[in-house]
């Protein structure tokens, strides 16, 4: 079964993400920071990661999550999706992002997202 890692400091914004990923038929598993996230993804190796980009630095930025995750070999091959409210993230893609999309997202496009990764 393919799986997701969804990270976001905002549990209702995690919760609804990871709904959708069951809606699909796959598996979600869920962080609230950074730091978390990074050990998850090297302990369940997902699929993919979804991950809010605008997070407090002590939860891990995107930017700096990013960053760790590409720079390690446990990590570095997992596809990454940035996912804010900020107009422009032509910076998570410049870090190593596969792509990203805005909140609020339609949840169709938000499948429709997933299914091009798995």
């Amino acid at each position: 079964m393919s799986t997701i890692l969804v990270i976001d400091d905002n549990p209702s914004q995690t919760r609804l993400m990871c709904m959708l990923v069951y809606q699909l038929g796959l598996e979600c598993h869920q962080a609230y920071s950074g730091h978390d996230g990074i050990a998850i993804a090297k302990e369940k190796q997902p699929d993919l990661i979804i991950m809010d980009w605008v997070m407090p630095v002590e939860k891990l930025t995107g930017t700096m999550t990013v960053q760790r995750l590409k720079s390690d070999p446990m990590t570095h091959h997992i596809p990454v999706v940035a996912c804010s409210a900020v107009d422009n993230l032509q910076e998570a893609i410049d870090m190593g992002c596969a792509e990203y999309i805005h909140k609020p997202y339609n949840p169709e496009a938000f499948r429709q997202m997933i299914k091009r990764y798995i």
